[in-house]
Protein backbone atom coordinates (compact mmCIF):
# COMPACT_ATOMS: atom_id res chain seq x y z
CA UNK A 1 0.00 0.00 0.00
CA UNK A 2 1.12 3.61 -0.80
CA UNK A 3 2.20 5.79 1.82
CA UNK A 4 0.56 9.03 0.01
CA UNK A 5 -2.87 9.43 1.27
CA UNK A 6 -6.28 9.26 -0.96
CA UNK A 7 -7.66 11.94 -2.65
CA UNK A 8 -11.33 12.10 -3.60
CA UNK A 9 -11.96 13.42 -7.81
CA UNK A 10 -13.45 16.46 -6.83
CA UNK A 11 -10.28 17.38 -5.11
CA UNK A 12 -8.31 16.37 -8.43
CA UNK A 13 -10.58 18.49 -10.14
CA UNK A 14 -10.37 21.43 -8.47
CA UNK A 15 -7.01 20.91 -8.34
CA UNK A 16 -6.66 20.43 -12.10
CA UNK A 17 -8.94 24.20 -12.57
CA UNK A 18 -6.80 25.71 -10.13
CA UNK A 19 -3.33 24.45 -11.39
CA UNK A 20 -4.30 24.88 -15.52
CA UNK A 21 -5.09 28.69 -14.46
CA UNK A 22 -1.98 29.48 -12.53
CA UNK A 23 0.35 28.02 -15.26
CA UNK A 24 -1.75 29.49 -18.25
CA UNK A 25 0.84 32.94 -18.76
CA UNK A 26 1.38 34.63 -21.95
CA UNK A 27 5.26 33.76 -21.66
CA UNK A 28 5.55 30.57 -19.44
CA UNK A 29 9.02 29.79 -18.14
CA UNK A 30 9.61 26.61 -16.18
CA UNK A 31 8.07 27.30 -13.37
CA UNK A 32 4.57 27.81 -14.85
CA UNK A 33 5.45 24.82 -16.99
CA UNK A 34 6.22 22.66 -13.62
CA UNK A 35 2.58 24.04 -12.56
CA UNK A 36 1.28 22.48 -15.83
CA UNK A 37 3.08 19.03 -15.21
CA UNK A 38 0.79 19.03 -11.96
CA UNK A 39 -2.03 20.04 -13.71
CA UNK A 40 -1.79 17.95 -16.65
CA UNK A 41 -1.07 15.13 -14.09
CA UNK A 42 -4.62 15.51 -11.79
CA UNK A 43 -6.96 16.34 -14.96
CA UNK A 44 -5.69 12.73 -16.46
CA UNK A 45 -5.98 11.04 -12.70
CA UNK A 46 -9.54 12.86 -12.77
CA UNK A 47 -10.48 11.67 -16.01
CA UNK A 48 -9.69 8.21 -15.19
CA UNK A 49 -11.39 8.13 -11.81
CA UNK A 50 -14.53 9.15 -14.44
CA UNK A 51 -13.92 6.10 -16.57
CA UNK A 52 -13.85 4.12 -13.93
CA UNK A 53 -17.09 5.69 -12.12
CA UNK A 54 -15.15 6.09 -9.17
CA UNK A 55 -14.96 9.29 -6.59
CA UNK A 56 -11.24 7.74 -4.58
CA UNK A 57 -7.98 8.08 -6.10
CA UNK A 58 -6.63 5.70 -3.15
CA UNK A 59 -3.31 2.99 -2.36
CA UNK A 60 -3.49 0.52 -5.54
CA UNK A 61 -4.36 3.54 -8.02
CA UNK A 62 -1.09 5.53 -6.64
CA UNK A 63 0.83 2.51 -6.31
CA UNK A 64 -0.17 1.82 -10.33
CA UNK A 65 0.02 4.66 -11.94
CA UNK A 66 2.32 6.96 -9.59
CA UNK A 67 3.77 10.28 -11.32
CA UNK A 68 3.81 8.03 -14.79
CA UNK A 69 1.57 9.88 -17.03
CA UNK A 70 2.05 8.04 -19.62
CA UNK A 71 0.59 5.20 -18.09
CA UNK A 72 -2.53 6.74 -17.46
CA UNK A 73 -2.52 8.01 -21.02
CA UNK A 74 -2.29 4.42 -22.10
CA UNK A 75 -5.05 3.75 -19.62
CA UNK A 76 -7.17 6.31 -21.08
CA UNK A 77 -6.37 5.29 -24.48
CA UNK A 78 -7.47 9.29 -25.64
CA UNK A 79 -6.81 8.48 -29.60
CA UNK A 80 -4.30 9.45 -32.19
CA UNK A 81 -5.21 13.11 -30.86
CA UNK A 82 -1.96 12.88 -29.51
CA UNK A 83 1.27 10.69 -28.60
CA UNK A 84 3.00 9.73 -25.30
CA UNK A 85 4.83 12.09 -23.82
CA UNK A 86 8.68 11.10 -24.59
CA UNK A 87 9.61 8.57 -22.30
CA UNK A 88 12.98 10.35 -21.72
CA UNK A 89 14.28 13.96 -21.66
CA UNK A 90 17.58 15.25 -21.87
CA UNK A 91 18.83 18.26 -19.92
CA UNK A 92 21.67 20.21 -21.11
CA UNK A 93 25.42 18.82 -19.77
CA UNK A 94 27.15 20.14 -17.21
CA UNK A 95 30.87 20.27 -16.68
CA UNK A 96 32.39 18.42 -13.15
CA UNK A 97 35.77 18.44 -12.02
CA UNK A 98 39.08 19.49 -12.60
CA UNK A 99 40.03 18.91 -15.86
CA UNK A 100 36.48 19.86 -16.67
CA UNK A 101 34.35 16.74 -17.84
CA UNK A 102 31.16 16.53 -19.19
CA UNK A 103 28.35 14.82 -17.26
CA UNK A 104 25.10 14.10 -19.53
CA UNK A 105 21.18 14.25 -17.24
CA UNK A 106 18.45 12.20 -18.83
CA UNK A 107 15.94 10.27 -16.96
CA UNK A 108 11.91 9.61 -17.47
CA UNK A 109 9.46 12.30 -17.17
CA UNK A 110 10.59 12.26 -13.38
CA UNK A 111 13.53 14.03 -14.59
CA UNK A 112 11.15 16.76 -16.03
CA UNK A 113 9.57 17.48 -12.34
CA UNK A 114 13.23 17.71 -11.45
CA UNK A 115 14.37 19.87 -14.51
CA UNK A 116 11.80 22.16 -13.84
CA UNK A 117 11.53 21.92 -10.36
CA UNK A 118 15.23 22.97 -9.97
CA UNK A 119 15.67 25.93 -12.59
CA UNK A 120 17.33 23.34 -15.28
CA UNK A 121 16.08 23.69 -19.08
CA UNK A 122 15.72 20.44 -21.06
CA UNK A 123 17.40 20.28 -24.53
CA UNK A 124 15.65 17.10 -25.79
CA UNK A 125 13.04 17.67 -26.15
CA UNK A 126 13.17 21.30 -25.41
CA UNK A 127 11.23 23.40 -22.94
CA UNK A 128 9.05 24.86 -25.33
CA UNK A 129 8.14 21.12 -27.55
CA UNK A 130 7.28 19.59 -23.80
CA UNK A 131 5.01 22.65 -23.32
CA UNK A 132 3.33 22.22 -26.50
CA UNK A 133 2.69 18.53 -25.75
CA UNK A 134 1.82 19.31 -22.17
CA UNK A 135 -0.73 21.68 -23.52
CA UNK A 136 -2.47 19.42 -25.99
CA UNK A 137 -2.58 17.14 -23.49
CA UNK A 138 -4.19 19.62 -21.17
CA UNK A 139 -6.70 20.60 -23.83
CA UNK A 140 -8.18 17.14 -24.16
CA UNK A 141 -8.68 17.10 -20.55
CA UNK A 142 -10.77 19.78 -20.74
CA UNK A 143 -12.86 18.92 -22.98
CA UNK A 144 -13.28 15.28 -20.62
CA UNK A 145 -14.12 17.21 -17.41
CA UNK A 146 -16.82 19.81 -19.41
Amino acid sequence: MSKAFPITNRELERAWRELRRSSQVESRCNSHRLLMVYAVECGLKAVWLRYQRRDLFEGQDIDRFGHDLNEVLRELKPGRQFEPLPAVVHLKPIEVGRPPRERTRSGGLEALHQAWRYGAHLTEPSDEAMEQHLERVAQWIAKELQ
